[in-house]
């Protein structure tokens, strides 16, 4: 632990990045006082500005405590029983007081949790609680709240090996030193497998993680363990003594190194998108890359999948001055809806009911792994590049909810469709074509998981292919209704990329997503040069194809 409050010591004093992304707050409204840790006790945050310490972890199985009605007075008068806590609990405290902290929060004991409009208020607050903190505890490798913070250590494993090397040529020797340390297979991480969780990790200024085998740090500033007490390095490089704290970090071969680049990117205070579209794009990606993974971790409640990041939503669009829609973004909509799920690397368990989520958005598709079709196209390809065409026009202006209370409460107040204003077309599938599994790159070198190619009925044309988004031999559509929504240019070939869309009634006004299409002939909407000037209500005749329409 002396080695972790050096890391903590050297970051507040040498990072001016953390200090700068860590907003100065108050303490949350409940906080548990550990002057003494061997009797904490619940307090008021009472609007002080004051240094705290939050604890990342599961709840599990195993024991569990909480603060209720009937023994709220209790934890504020008498003290929380030490007895009482589960393990993880206790050594939380032991160690944020070890690193000199007054105040730690707990979830579990600082929210009364039999007070539902008490869990809805602080649930909703739970981005601001963590960013505010000075550090966060992550019980990385417990599966329970009784599991403790300890790792099952062996110094063989973390100790740099010192081996002396001597080397002779011709007349000259020279002597020196190189470092090794034992390779360390990659080890489960429970707590990184929940949904909730990734919000924490984004954004805590300050981490410090309790895993398996070792203790590692996260700040802006480095990625530190126990093995590399002087900052993490690429593989194949050694660590001589007397290097400076804190290497800058190696996005290229991190695992993680999407976290960093992420609250990078929510620590600037922009307040506008960037003029540069290249770097918007860059901005969306990036969102996106979030999304993919935060989409394979586990939720207990379907209903959670946009509450557990609206903080992060919340963050990105006050930085970016963007406007957020359940999911994906106003500004950058029309590649925004071109997702797909992707391969799975292992079969995919049977998905979560997700029919109260919009089905335009990625977030309707729980447990599958989804991929952006155009997150690797840059305008500024060589090979290819967007076509300025008129698009989708978002005809309602859906802007994101302003209170917390209406993105987590039991309403979910978000947006549940879009109106738009396109170029819509009917594509007869066809029952004679079989459904081709695991079929050629569908995008970016990757592949879909359910794709099949679409050709012309009458002429045997080939049009391109659709990635469903769920197994087609449950529904097996006779045709879809494609919805345009980018244009792309190659080298002697067109991309046209819309959404696959069902109607949901007799009336053909209201649609539900069922995958993604990608269509390679380049007249297939009509003449792709009209102007988008003259308006969703203007030109019908020149522009038969294009309607209005809602998606749920």
């Amino acid at each position: 632990m002396f080695l972790a409050s050096f890391w903590l010591r050297s970051c507040m004093r040498e990072h001016e990045i953390c200090t700068d992304f860590q907003i100065e707050g108050i303490l949350p409204n409940r906080i548990i006082d550990i002057s003494d840790p061997m009797k904490p006790l619940l307090r008021e945050g009472g609007n002080r500005k004051e240094q705290y310490v939050t604890l990342s972890y599961m709840w599990g199985t195993g024991r569990k405590y909480f603060t209720l009605r009937e023994n709220l007075d209790q934890h504020t008068d008498d003290g929380i029983p030490l007895k009482n806590l589960p393990k993880t609990f206790e050594e939380a405290i032991f160690v944020a007081r070890f690193l000199g902290f007054r105040w730690i929060w707990i979830d579990a004991l600082c929210i009364c949790q039999d007070s539902p409009d008490e869990v809805v208020s602080e649930i909703g607050r739970m981005d601001q609680i963590f960013r505010t903190s000075t550090l966060t505890i992550f019980a990385a490798a417990g599966q329970s709240a009784d599991a403790g913070l300890e790792a099952m250590r062996d110094p063989r494993w973390v100790k740099p090996c010192k081996l002396k090397i001597k080397t002779t040529l011709e007349d000259n020797t020279a002597e020196g030193a190189a470092y090794f340390t034992l390779h360390e297979k990659p080890t489960k991480k429970p707590l990184y497998e929940r949904g909730w969780v990734l919000q924490e990790q984004l954004m805590a200024t300050r981490g410090l993680m309790f895993e398996n085998r070792q203790i590692r740090w996260r700040c802006l500033c480095g990625y530190l363990s126990e093995s590399h007490p002087s900052g993490e390095e690429p593989p194949g490089s050694h660590d001589p003594e007397g290097l400076t704290i804190f290497r800058p970090i190696h996005e290229r071969w991190m695992n993680d190194g999407f976290v960093n680049k992420f609250r990078r990117c929510i620590q600037r205070d922009d307040s506008k998108l960037h003029p540069d579209p290249t770097r918007r794009m860059d901005l969306f990606d990036l969102w996106f890359s979030m999304a993919a993974k935060y989409n394979m971790r586990a939720l207990t409640y379907v209903t959670d999948a946009l509450p557990a990041i609206a903080g992060l939503a919340r963050a990105m669009a006050a930085v970016h001055g963007c406007t957020y829609l359940a999911g994906l973004w106003k500004e950058d909509i029309q590649r925004g809806l071109c997702w797909y799920v992707q391969e799975a690397k292992k079969p995919y368990v049977q998905k979560r009911d997700a029919t109260s989520l919009p089905s335009w958005s990625w977030v309707s598709q729980r447990g599958l792994e989804v991929e952006s079709f155009h997150r690797a196209v840059k305008p500024y390809s060589s090979t290819l590049k967007f076509v300025e065409h008129e698009g989708i026009t978002i005809e309602e202006n859906v802007v994101m909810p302003k209170s917390t209370e209406e993105v987590v409460g039991p309403a979910l107040d978000v947006p549940r469709s879009l109106t738009v204003f396109g170029r819509l077309r009917k594509i007869d599938l066809g029952l004679h074509i079989p459904y081709n599994y695991l079929s050629p790159a569908f995008g970016n070198g990757l592949y879909a998981q359910w794709e099949r190619p679409l050709e012309d009925m009458r002429t045997g044309e080939k049009l391109g292919s659709i990635a469903f988004d769920s197994d087609p031999s449950d529904f097996a559509p006779s045709h879809v209704y494609c919805l345009l929504c980018t244009v792309e240019k190659g080298y002697r070939y067109w991309s046209l990329t819309g959404l696959a869309l069902v109607p949901t009634g007799e009336s053909m006004e209201v649609f539900k997503r069922i995958g993604l299409a990608r269509i390679s002939k380049q007249d297939f909407f009509g003449d792709l040069d009209k102007s988008e000037s003259e308006g969703p209500n203007q030109g019908r005749e020149e522009q038969p194809l294009r309607r209005k329409l809602q998606i749920i």
